[in-house]
């Protein structure tokens, strides 16, 4: 599923570039018309398309040749019959959220009216039941049990910038990331199990509570526990939760001196292994829930410049590599071509870095920080993008392969600005991507 497979000449600002394919999708077996699922839709193609046992197949009906064998007959029926999921969406967008089916190639378009107010669309989590999904956009709540088809809002409004952390047993938590207000709001699904069924099958619990500092530069959910919840505000100073962000105390030490904190990230395998990115003293990882701190090397130039790390991502089955996103603010000072944006890579757990794509080289555009996606399957798989509104040339997906340095630039100019990308659990291929709007 995922090999080199040679290079593509892509528009890039009206420019041409030629990339290296750093992945293919293998789509769903018997998904004619590529769009998530196999039902009538499909068998009506593969009808129009069915040329007997001797013609060759050629132009809009070589997806229909589901068997491979250069003609569309009774096989490839039967075949398609096996694979028979019935109609569900597979992708979906809205004014708040679109999904790409085949990892940035295409993107599912938006049809409905353009809006008109100003939203934030940036927090969204898979549960661990298959195909729930939670997310904060346009002020509320909102929850899928088909991934992404079909949504409800739980809950009252609730205003401003949040994301949102994943736990087990239907356990999901909406924290704010800026601003004044309620900050934590637990959510919880009370019929775990239902997922495939109505949005609002079961009734889910929305329970708020204030956060220990403000604000908070994330949070994390103990993957053996999920009422066992951490968090750290600019500082970097943790703070832990034993019964669902009710009550809070802190717990190791301040990772060096109090700063303007950007993000704290928690390993998803090993909830005591935390990296905290800063403004200008870069980035400081702990491995025993911040009783020590290690300021991470490699992601200054000069080697004791100042640094801003704005964004990490955990990646592999034990978390042992990181990517990061930041600015070398000697090199954005100083007028260096970069503007001091690279993009970095750990495999010793966020220790040290080493640079592997920098702003302006190869086609690569990178901003202060970069929305990144780990790929689960592999850890060397890494998409970014960089996102504008869609008169200013809309979005540039890209996908970076370590193993081989292959880049591969999709550029879509109809998607809007990205907020965050999350790997659907259910269909192949398949990410959503929440997006802002800001009125005109």
């Amino acid at each position: 599923m995922k090999h080199l497979i040679g290079w593509t000449l892509v528009a890039w600002f009206g420019c041409t570039v030629a990339v290296a394919h750093a992945q293919e999708c293998s789509p769903i077996v018997a998904d004619v018309d590529l769009d998530g699922d196999v039902d009538l839709d499909d068998l009506t193609q593969l009808i129009d398309c069915l040329t007997g046992p001797v013609s060759a197949v050629g132009g809009a009906c070589v997806d229909a040749d589901i068997t491979g064998d250069n003609r569309i007959d009774l096989l490839d029926y039967a075949t398609q019959q096996l694979g028979y999921t019935g109609s569900a969406c597979g992708g979906h967008a809205t004014a708040y959220l679109t999904t790409t089916l085949d990892f940035g190639h295409t993107f599912v378009p938006y049809l409905g009216q353009t809006p008109t107010g100003v939203f934030l669309g940036r927090g969204l989590a898979a549960l661990d039941d298959m195909g729930t999904l939670v997310m904060h956009a346009d002020n509320q709540i909102k929850v899928s049990r088909d991934d992404g088809c079909n949504w409800g809002a739980v809950g009252g409004a609730i205003n401003g910038v949040y994301r949102v952390a994943a736990g087990s047993s239907g356990y999901a938590y909406v924290w704010k990331e800026t601003g004044p207000g309620i900050a934590i709001h637990q959510v919880r699904d009370t019929l775990p199990g239902a997922g495939g069924g109505p949005v609002l099958l079961a009734p889910w619990t929305v329970v708020s509570f204030d956060g220990p500092v403000s604000p908070l530069r994330g949070l994390g959910v103990d993957p053996a526990n999920p009422l066992h919840v951490r968090t750290a505000g600019n500082s970097g100073q943790l703070y832990e939760s034993f019964n669902g962000g009710q009550t809070w105390l802190p717990i190791g030490l301040e990772p060096g001196i109090d700063s303007l904190g950007y993000v704290i990230k928690f390993n998803p395998h090993d909830f005591d292994h935390a990296i905290y990115g800063r403004a200008l003293t870069g980035g400081f990882v702990t491995f025993d829930a911040g009783q020590t701190w290690t300021q991470a090397t490699g992601l200054s130039a000069s080697g004791t410049g100042d640094f801003n790390l704005f964004n990490v991502v955990f990646a592999g089955p034990n978390g042992d590599v990181v990517y990061a996103g930041g600015v070398d603010f000697e090199q954005a000072i100083n007028g260096h071509p970069t503007g001091g944006r690279h993009l970095f890579v750990s495999t010793d757990g966020g220790l040290s870095y080493m640079t592997i794509l920098d702003q302006g080289t190869g086609g690569v555009l990178l901003q202060n920080s970069p929305e990144m996606l780990a790929d689960p399957d592999d850890p060397n798989i890494l998409r970014f993008v960089f996102t504008l509104s869609p008169s200013l040339g809309g979005t540039i997906f890209y996908t970076y392969d370590l193993s081989t340095g292959g880049l591969e630039i999709r550029q879509d100019p109809n998607v809007g600005i990205i907020r965050g990308m999350y790997r659907s659990r259910v269909t192949p291929c398949a990410i959503h991507l929440t997006l802002e709007h800001l009125a005109s």
